[in-house]
């Protein structure tokens, strides 16, 4: 029964700065569009349902373009996107052989072992219409390896 041997990696992360633009209003090509801000943007009903709402993930109607020749008055990053909760994990067995001094090991690998969706950044371009606010990827699924080693 021994020869057994486990390994994981839990990686657990708040969601980084998305990162808001705008289209340029000003015709400057020395400046950072950024959208104005009329209000916060962050709304849990949003946050904690992304598939149920299309994949949205903050209020838009918070950061409209600004008027022709003005600058937006938002930060750049005043809102995270999706954090991460991943575990990876590696399960190994190693057999002695009989009457040799050889070792046979077997090995299963699984990242995002629990398959949970990991989502990307949501669209930060205030002029990216309908696709503005939502997420459109994710990290790899559950990948799975197994490898067989002899060993002398």
């Amino acid at each position: 029964m021994g020869g057994w041997s486990l390994s994981a990696i839990a990686t657990f992360a708040t969601g980084q700065p998305v990162i808001l633009t705008a289209p340029n209003q000003t015709g400057s090509a020395f400046i950072n569009p950024l959208p104005n801000r009329v209000c916060d943007g962050r709304n849990n009903r949003l946050l904690n349902n992304a598939r149920k709402n299309g994949m949205l993930w903050f209020e838009t109607a918070c950061f409209p373009t600004p008027a022709a020749g003005y600058f937006g008055n938002s930060g750049a990053t005043v809102l995270n996107g999706p954090g991460i909760n991943n575990w990876d994990l590696g399960l190994q067995k190693t057999f002695a052989m009989a009457g040799e001094s050889a070792k046979l090991s077997l090995r299963a690998e699984m990242f995002n072992a629990w398959n949970h969706a990991q989502f990307q950044q949501p669209n930060g371009n205030a002029g990216a219409g309908v696709n503005f606010g939502r997420i459109s990827s994710t990290l790899p699924p559950r990948l799975i390896q197994v490898a067989l080693q002899l060993r002398r």
